[in-house]
């Protein structure tokens, strides 16, 4: 019961970074219609965009700027070193595979050239990688490979249940 306080208890934080997520992905639609023009606008995936850059921006004020410059240190290549530790080490670790699942959904339905397990793999850990690494120099996050790994399985299970739900989906419309 207490593993889910916590992790309750965490979410809350990067949910109130959504009303910012909202008005940079209308700041950057706004910006596509101005550069891209009408066209792009029309395009069913333009919602999916929308939200996509919602996402980014909360996960991005979560990994920088929740925290102070100078308030985390040191890299952690151990697998799964934080798991045993506590309860809260534990909600991290499952923090860090919800806070991949919108990419792994969003992702490829925003860019059909995504819509491949291993883009979604590669992507994922890229990105991971790229977080981590920028914490690290900014030292406003620890860099752990427990990190690296959970943020990866995070996107692919995204994509995998986003996979799930679009083959029932054509199979219930389709027969």
């Amino acid at each position: 019961m207490e593993f889910w306080k916590i992790l309750l208890d965490d979410i809350k934080e990067p949910v109130s970074y959504l009303p910012m997520g909202v008005g940079a992905a209308i700041m950057m639609l706004l910006l596509l219609r101005l550069v891209a023009g009408e066209k792009a606008w029309k395009r069913p995936q333009v919602y999916y965009y929308f939200l996509l850059g919602v996402y980014e921006t909360v996960v991005w004020i979560q990994a920088f700027f929740s925290r102070e410059s100078g308030s985390r240190t040191g890299i952690d290549w151990q697998l799964f070193e934080t798991w045993g530790r506590t309860w809260q080490s534990r909600a991290y670790m499952v923090e860090n595979v919800i806070m991949f699942l919108p990419l792994g959904v969003l992702l490829p339905l925003a860019e059909r050239r995504c819509a491949k397990w291993w883009k979604m793999l590669l992507i994922s850990m890229l990105l991971s990688m790229m977080i981590e690494g920028m914490q690290l120099v900014t030292e406003r996050g620890y860099c752990q490979l427990d990190d690296v790994v959970m943020n990866t399985l995070g996107g692919c299970l995204g994509y995998g249940g986003m996979r799930i739900i679009d083959a029932v989906h054509r199979r219930l419309h389709h027969s």
